[in-house]
């Protein structure tokens, strides 16, 4: 039993310590210096990116159609804006809402995402600046009721520049609930309570 504790504190000791997955190019037009990293979510970068031309904002259900080729079908508008709050939306039976803040440079910033229960999705942030799209694809990550991201435009427009922010429009598909995952917070705790278990059940079988 002791054994099995030492194990698994050295599993999460080692998950601690693992690095962010690596940057990888957005691919699509102009693409200049945009990847994987120019948007966050919780620490992560997107799954992958996609630089195109066209507006995923048009129409009143947004225009999935820009990104679709590249991340799939099934998307469902959660929210356009221009900047801060993302309207809440329901979703499954899950209520979404959110942020966005600009540096002041209209380049980068910030950005929230929440759910109202313990959900994972894929998401699409879709920025249009110019007349060009940045698509970020988060594919089956964990939201809760707090997600916190950066953002910021790295692609060029048709004159070679990087263009200003325009508008946001964020899509989700494929929302499943999950159970409670413990926070960092509540980690120690619960740490403390297998060792305690270990060494209850070493005296156990030294005063059998």
């Amino acid at each position: 039993m002791l054994k099995n504790v030492r194990n698994a504190l050295a599993g999460l000791a080692l998950a601690a310590v693992s690095p962010m997955a690596a940057a990888a190019a957005c691919t699509g037009v102009s693409v200049n210096n945009a990847d994987t990293s120019d948007v966050t979510l919780n620490g992560s970068p997107a799954t992958s990116c996609l630089v195109a031309v066209g507006n995923p904002q048009s129409g009143p259900n947004g225009d999935p159609s820009v990104f679709s080729g590249t991340f799939g079908t099934g998307w469902s508008l959660l929210g356009k804006m221009s900047g801060g709050a993302i309207p809440a939306t329901t979703i499954s039976g899950v209520q979404f809402s959110g942020t966005f803040t600009d540096d002041g440079t209209n380049k980068a910033g910030g950005w929230t995402i929440n759910a109202s229960s313990p959900v994972k999705a894929d998401l699409v942030f879709a920025m249009h600046a110019s007349n060009r799209s940045g698509s970020f694809f988060f594919d089956d990550i964990a939201l809760g009721t707090s997600n916190a991201g950066k953002w910021k435009i790295e692609w060029h427009n048709n004159g070679q520049q990087i263009p200003d922010f325009s508008n946001l429009t964020v899509f989700v598909r494929d929302v499943v609930g999950t159970t409670v995952v413990p926070v960092p917070a509540a980690l120690p705790l619960m740490l403390t309570g297998l060792v305690g278990l270990g060494l209850l059940a070493r005296r156990r079988r030294h005063t059998a």
